[in-house]
């Protein structure tokens, strides 16, 4: 038995990838900066069973979470790419979508205006 295990339920890696990619084109960012994707069970109280967690890995790292498993994200249909920098680039470094699994029809970045 392992004390330090998480249970990480698999991805699909093509979908990884998918998700990266939008990542890197909706938000502008770097290729040269390495972006993290996982999808991990959620144990906080009140928090769906599965999470993806995006994280970008800047200085400080931004990170972000989907409470929704990676295949179930969709490709968004984001407001201008000005208008989601302008969101990411305020102080706050975690954002989070507070809806229900069911209510989540896009990726969490286009949902934060």
């Amino acid at each position: 038995m392992n004390l330090f295990s998480q249970d990480k339920p698999k991805a699909n890696p093509e979908k990884v990838q998918d998700i990266k990619n939008w990542v890197y084109r909706i938000l502008n960012v770097n290729p040269d900066i390495p972006i993290s994707i996982s999808q991990l069970t959620c144990k906080e109280p009140g928090c769906p069973p599965i999470e993806t967690v995006i994280a970008i890995m800047t200085q400080p790292v931004k990170q972000y979470k989907i409470h929704k498993a990676v295949d179930d994200i969709k490709e968004p249909g984001c407001p201008p790419i000005e208008t989601v920098i302008a969101i990411m680039t305020q102080p706050v470094k975690q954002y989070k979508i507070h809806k229900a699994v069911d209510d989540i029809d896009e990726l969490d970045i286009c949902n934060l205006y």
